[in-house]
């Protein structure tokens, strides 16, 4: 089981593309503890949706 739900995963991920900040900016903001952690959530979902289209 994950750490962290899908749910938060992709809040996290709406709120660095919104907000247009850092990889740091949005882990302080949601209490994670390695920006690494937003960093391969984003890519993620950047490589689900290439692969959509």
């Amino acid at each position: 089981m994950s750490k962290y739900s899908n749910k938060l995963k992709l809040e996290v991920v709406k709120y660095y593309n919104e907000q247009h900040c850092g990889y740091r900016c949005v882990a302080n903001k949601f209490n994670i503890p390695s920006m690494t952690t937003v960093k391969k959530w984003i890519k993620n979902i950047v490589n689900m949706e290439k692969r959509d289209y």
